[in-house]
């Protein structure tokens, strides 16, 4: 099977491919993606985070929000786990969350649990800062170029 995919990339025939592969355009993530990939884990994520602009939010800020969402409404995970994920240094992802919590994206919640204090990242405010973003002017502007995302085509070939 793998030949034949490789075979239909390569030959730049897109459907092919994703019928080899059990692919469509459309549909559950098990059905574009297989059922190998989503039994691993996936989640979902707002069109509008990835629009954000880089003077707002950088793009390591991006993946950072990506990983700490992934997590669940209250990421437990701890730096140095983050860290590895964003495939960046202890330090340098601890300048990213700092910065996070600086610009009102993130918020650090500490919890006792008997003798140890846990560090609790809450991306609740995220929702707000995007929900913001996506009413200013700027991002009514950039979302509006790509309104076409996320909107499924009619038998028409129209948005709908």
């Amino acid at each position: 099977m793998g030949n034949r995919i490789m075979e239909a990339i390569v030959g730049r025939n897109i459907r092919e491919a994703q019928k080899t592969m059990g692919a469509s355009p459309s549909g559950t993530f098990e059905e574009r993606w297989g059922e190998e990939l989503a039994e691993l884990g996936y989640s979902q994520m707002p069109w509008a985070l990835l629009r954000v602009p880089e003077s707002q939010l950088k793009t390591a800020e991006k993946l950072a929000l990506i990983v700490i969402i992934s997590s669940g409404i209250m990421c437990y995970q701890r730096t140095s786990t983050i860290a590895q994920q964003l495939g960046v240094g202890e330090r340098q992802a601890q300048a990213i969350l700092a910065e996070l919590k600086k610009k009102g994206w993130i918020d650090r919640v500490y919890r006792d649990e008997g003798h140890r204090r846990i560090r609790i990242l809450d991306w609740t405010p995220a929702k707000k800062k995007l929900f913001d973003f996506c009413l200013s002017e700027e991002g009514l502007t950039l979302l509006t170029k790509c309104k076409h995302i996320g909107k499924k085509k009619s038998v028409s070939g129209r948005n709908t």
